[in-house]
């Protein structure tokens, strides 16, 4: 038994409480080392008194009441199985150890401070157990139960759809899907153009739109937000964006909106009263200011050079965009009215926060407490392109978006650098670094604003694409899709990805369309079943294998994938009983390269 590999961690991904008020319980161990875990638990407080007597004595002992549950083996990894259990204890307390046993039947109680012999002794010791003094339901990771058959549609409202041209900039373009946009070009997307188009996004069956950010800003992006109490006047006005809020929630759909608190725009009025002013405005601890010369700085006429000390924070080197010092009251109010307002007074269902992973982990407590006391089940997703347990335990984000699912499946399926066992494996170490209720809450998306579009980046194999996005969408999280992908769209990246959206149907794939709206529909059906019952995969993970098959089942229903990767056509095994609900390349018997096939009973 190699007991460096074994880990858990209490109050962690590891032993969590669930939305319903059970403990789930992970353990980690050497791939193939362990042969049978079982949890012994119960109250902390259950003691009876036995009474012993030997030669000399006769003696009260207070014996510890327990129960014992065996974990069951979910997922694992070339490296690390993972065995998993869930509790209902009779009272909000709980004390717990474990009885690892391996392969050649030698067992250790598995505690808190030490790895003992299972004995009587030592399960009595009271010392050595991983205890929940109480299970607050308040700790829980929250879910909006809204968002296991959510289907997102992310919008670029600048590109997206013209409704009304007098609102246009000045310098605005002529509206024109081939063009190659220009960073700083303008086309006149609005919002009385996503209204209009409400119902062809109903037709696909999108029932969540998240929109890029709307605020005034001087660019087309509106990232360098300007004031965020006010809509850009290139976008419309209140009464435009209420409307389109008050249909789509009419047509079953929740609106995300998107924003930075990391920094504020150069035409803010905060910033531009420090240039004006500089130490003497009352906005000047805003800022993290480190140079007494910034305003040359902030002005260009100094240059900022990379590997020097920033003269103020900023995101990246964008002088434009300088940090907000959020560990300041009046910035943090300021950003918690923000949070409440939008919330309050035009009934969105969620924030996407930009740069979430640069701004304080207290600050987003508190953001996020004032946003759920608006709506408790407003769904909060931050950006972050790491490992994001920190703001992911239950406090602060219900998610973030899911660049590692990405980037892996990506790895695999377009760049060949991940065998099916490496797929396999970092998706299962992604899924177990964290809590079953946050897996479900993951933004999932293969494309954006930020990204070369996916047809691009699948060298315009359609085929390719179709079976990304269907091995996709039956993954744990909450899947997007972006604007025109459904069409064909292609793009590189920023700019190029942000096009405007084609609305000549003769220009569209059809075909693409009627697959994705199918796939859409199959995962608005099946979401409850993805998002509820253990990922078991079928292929296995000791030697390659033709095809790439995994399975949803929880007793009563049983979705299968099955995923050809390679280079020839393979056999499919029988499925008696299932039904195919999609499928791609596939003919009944072989599945062609790049083909799928998707099935259920």
């Amino acid at each position: 038994m190699d007991l460096l590999t074994i880990k858990h961690r209490p109050d962690s991904e590891d032993a969590f409480i669930t939305p319903d008020g059970q403990l789930h319980l992970r353990l980690r161990a050497k791939h193939g080392d362990i042969n049978q875990v079982t949890c012994i638990y119960g109250d902390p407080y259950d003691y009876e008194d036995t009474f012993v007597t030997n030669a000399t004595d006769s003696t009260n002992e207070a014996t510890w009441l327990y129960q014992a549950a065996s974990l069951v083996p979910t997922l694992c990894s070339q490296i690390f199985d993972y065995w998993e259990l869930t509790i209902q204890p009779v009272n909000n307390r709980l004390q717990y150890a474990f009885l690892v046993t391996d392969n050649f039947c030698d067992t250790l109680l598995w505690g808190e401070r030490r790895q003992v012999s299972d004995t009587a002794t030592n399960r009595n010791d009271p010392t050595n157990y991983f205890k929940f003094p109480y299970m607050q339901l308040t700790d829980a990771a929250v879910k909006p139960a809204w968002l296991a058959e959510t289907v997102w549609y992310q919008i670029f409202p600048e590109r997206f759809n013209n409704g009304n041209k007098n609102n246009d900039p000045s310098d605005v373009l002529a509206w024109n899907p081939q063009a190659h946009p220009t960073r700083t070009a303008f086309y006149g997307g609005d919002l009385q153009g996503i209204y209009d188009q409400l119902n062809y996004l109903a037709n696909l069956g999108i029932n969540g739109i998240y929109l890029c950010p709307i605020f005034k800003a001087p660019s087309n992006h509106k990232y360098d937000t300007a004031d965020y109490f006010q809509l850009d006047p290139h976008f419309g006005d209140a009464a435009t964006l209420s409307k389109l809020i008050n249909k789509a929630h009419q047509l079953g759909m929740h609106i995300l909106f998107d924003a930075v608190f990391n920094h504020i725009g150069f035409e803010s009025t905060q910033w531009q009263d420090v240039l004006r002013n500089g130490q003497q405005s009352p906005y000047y601890d805003w800022f993290l200011i480190n140079n007494p010369d910034f305003l040359a700085y902030a002005t260009g006429a100094k240059q900022i050079n990379v590997g020097e000390k920033l003269p103020y924070e900023m995101f990246s080197y964008e002088k434009n965009m300088p940090k907000l010092n959020t560990q300041l009251p009046a910035v943090q109010n300021y950003l918690y009215e923000i949070g409440r307002y939008w919330l309050a007074e035009f009934d969105i269902d969620g924030w996407r926060l930009d740069v979430s992973d640069e701004v304080d982990h207290r600050f987003w407590r508190e953001f996020c407490q004032q946003c759920r006391d608006i709506k408790s089940d407003c769904y909060i997703v931050g950006e972050s392109w790491k490992n994001a347990q920190s703001v992911l335990a239950g406090d602060q984000f219900n998610g973030v978006m899911n660049y590692p699912l990405t980037d892996i499946i990506k790895g695999h399926f377009i760049e060949n650098k991940y065998s099916q066992q490496d797929l396999i494996t970092l998706i299962n170490e992604q899924y177990m670094l964290y809590r079953s209720q946050v897996n479900e809450c993951m933004f999932n998306i293969l494309d954006s604003h930020d990204t070369t579009r996916l047809l691009t980046a699948c060298h315009e194999n359609v085929a390719l694409e179709k079976q990304i996005l269907a091995f996709t969408y039956l993954q744990l999280g909450t899947p997007c899709l972006y604007y025109g992908d459904e069409i064909g769209m292609t793009g590189k990246n920023d700019p190029d990805c942000r096009k405007c959206m084609d609305w000549d149907t003769t220009n569209w794939d059809t075909d693409l369309q009627t697959f994705i709206k199918q796939l859409i529909s199959l995962r608005k059906t099946y979401g409850l079943l993805i998002q509820q019952v253990n990922l078991r995969w079928l292929t296995s993970l000791a030697l390659p294998e033709p095809l790439l098959e995994f399975q949803y089942s929880d007793g009563n229903h049983s979705l299968i994938g099955i995923f050809n990767t390679t280079s020839t056509a393979h056999l499919v095994p029988s499925m008696p009983g299932y039904t195919v609900q999609l499928q791609s390349g596939y003919d009944n018997t072989l599945l062609a390269p790049q083909g799928f096939v998707i099935a259920s009973k």
